[in-house]
């Protein structure tokens, strides 16, 4: 009889969360689209999908890199983002010259290059969903060219891949926090991904736009998101020179880039 008085209580907390979030949807239209990220008339002129797409976040356990303005905005979604995460790589630092570069007024949060010593540090932050359940009410993430970090599994329509990184191996001083997304973090790095080619990045997707957000890209160019202005941004992350450089890829699904002083390409989106 308990078991079954909780599951009724949860049940009616769930359905009060929904009526909820219709409630704010409500107003949001009824106010010029409100905290939503799009102009109340865009929104009244859209279908309900579309409408849902572009205000709550896709469905399943996922991470996002982390811009200088911190995690996406919850907004209406169920997604409780989780932004204690980050990888610090210690890169190439026996060398003469270190090779990290990033792309000119890049938005990834800061700090995310320091030295400690001769040690050259590179860090990455990260948005986290880990509680899929949370937000399965959530729309499914759209068809097209990009990709996604993984968390646990992959979201449906997703294939996944792997870039492993050969770090510095005199004195090695790697970090990182728990809630970080699928990998590897010892010594050297592998950061497991989701990624998918089922649409064409010209073709623009709707996804929530209340606040900038990275995807990876993916075959070429950067996915376009309606509502969104999306620049190509780059990492370059100078990797072991000493002993025979062993970066590489698992599978072909993975972030667009290079080995041997890794590359990585970035799609950064804002309004």
């Amino acid at each position: 009889m308990a078991a079954l008085e909780a599951s009724v209580l949860n049940m009616a907390n769930t359905v009060k969360e929904l009526q909820s979030r219709v409630s704010a949807l409500d107003a949001s239209l009824s106010n010029g689209g409100g905290g939503s990220g799009l102009p109340g008339d865009a929104l009244k002129g859209m279908d309900g999908d579309l409408v849902l797409r572009s205000l709550v976040w896709p469905e399943g356990t996922y991470g996002l890199l982390m811009p200088e303005t911190g995690c996406p905005s919850q907004g209406f979604s169920f997604v409780d983002w989780r932004s204690d995460g980050y990888r610090q790589f210690h890169t190439e630092s026996t060398s003469t010259v270190n090779l990290n570069q990033f792309s000119p007024n890049v938005h990834l949060k800061q700090p995310y290059q320091t030295t400690n010593g001769a040690q050259q540090l590179v860090f990455l932050y990260f948005c986290v969903n880990n509680e899929g359940v949370n937000n399965a009410e959530g729309p499914t993430w759209p068809s097209g060219s990009y990709c996604i970090h993984k968390r646990n599994t992959c979201p449906e329509g997703f294939h996944e891949g792997s870039i492993f990184w050969d770090q510095e191996n005199t004195l090695p001083n790697n970090k990182y926090s728990e809630m970080i997304p699928n990998g590897a973090y010892g010594s050297d790095t592998r950061m497991d991904y989701c990624c998918r080619r089922d649409g064409r990045p010209d073709d623009a997707v709707y996804l929530p736009t209340a606040k900038p957000f990275y995807l990876y890209r993916f075959d070429g160019k950067c996915q376009q998101v309606a509502g969104m202005n999306v620049v190509n941004e780059f990492i370059v992350f100078d990797t072991e020179n000493t002993g025979g450089n062993i970066d590489k890829y698992t599978g072909e699904y993975h972030p667009d880039g290079r080995l041997n002083d890794i590359r990585v390409e970035l799609c950064y989106y804002s309004r």
